[in-house]
């Protein structure tokens, strides 16, 4: 039992000092162009009872941990002190700011495997694969009808749903969208699109978002309404068409017997 707990307090250990060897500045950009020269990484420590105190892990002292409380009640920035052969009975969290990717997780060992294997790479190539097959697809744009549905499911699912244009394209095209070739037109087409939805009465704007509003529920339940008649008009024509065909066929057959019977 000892030896299990001293290993992982040795864990715990290495796991610390390579992400001081690495430590994040006081601010960390966490947007492109900046970003792209990030290679930092931040531990943060859960203290044992109830793991809602988080210690912001910033340098070692002796024999104990230093750090910040960062989600203190009353306000972050309180100054913690960890010691060190103890540090295995709190729970960890890491964080690894790449190149403008962000990385994470819960385990002290696949963090000292990450960074000796440099599986963010790894990572980032898939990635970056994945990014190139998507780009060589178009951004099929999406009607008006259809963007109005989709603030119809999303309100139905959340009262509180309010977007802007920006949110629209990520929801339907995923993030993946933001580093495509028509990014800058695809944004421009739904911005247009939303301002459009409300001039026309159908989305409300506040705060730089759109919600729907009851005019816009009702201007799709009557297109649902028409597109239902629609489609039930196309099925009578289809069936007149058989039908009118199938009476063709009949006198033709008669006219065929009548012509051919012996007088």
């Amino acid at each position: 039992m000892e030896a299990t707990v001293g290993l992982k307090n040795r864990i715990y250990r290495e796991a610390i000092s390579i992400a001081l060897q690495k430590h994040f500045p006081e601010r960390i950009p966490l947007s492109l162009p900046q970003a792209a020269t990030n290679d930092f990484y931040s531990v943060e420590l859960l203290e044992p009872d109830t793991g809602r105190r988080s210690a912001l892990v910033t340098g070692y002292s002796g024999d104990n941990y230093e750090g910040q409380y960062y989600n203190e009640p009353t306000g972050s920035g309180a100054k913690a002190s960890i010691i060190k052969r103890v540090v295995h009975e709190y729970g960890f969290k890491y964080r690894h700011y790449f190149r403008g990717y962000e990385f994470g997780g819960t385990s002290p060992l696949m963090f000292i495997i990450g960074h000796y294997t440099r599986y963010h790479r790894i990572l980032i190539t898939l990635d970056t694969f994945a990014q190139r097959r998507f780009n060589k697809r178009p951004l099929a744009r999406r009607h008006r009808i259809e963007v109005l549905r989709m603030f119809v499911d999303k309100t139905t699912e959340d009262l509180r749903y309010a977007v802007s244009h920006v949110t629209v394209v990520e929801q339907l095209y995923s993030l993946r969208s933001f580093a495509h070739p028509q990014r800058d037109v695809t944004l421009n087409y739904y911005n247009l699109l939303l301002r459009s939805l409300r001039s026309d009465g159908h989305l409300d704007y506040e705060d730089h978002t759109y919600r729907l509003n009851g005019a816009g529920m009702a201007a799709l339940d009557r297109y649902v309404m028409e597109e239902k008649r629609h489609n039930q008009s196309i099925r009578q024509q289809i069936v007149l068409s058989v039908l009118t065909f199938a009476l063709i066929l009949v006198g033709i057959g008669q006219a065929y017997i009548t012509w051919t019977a012996p007088s």
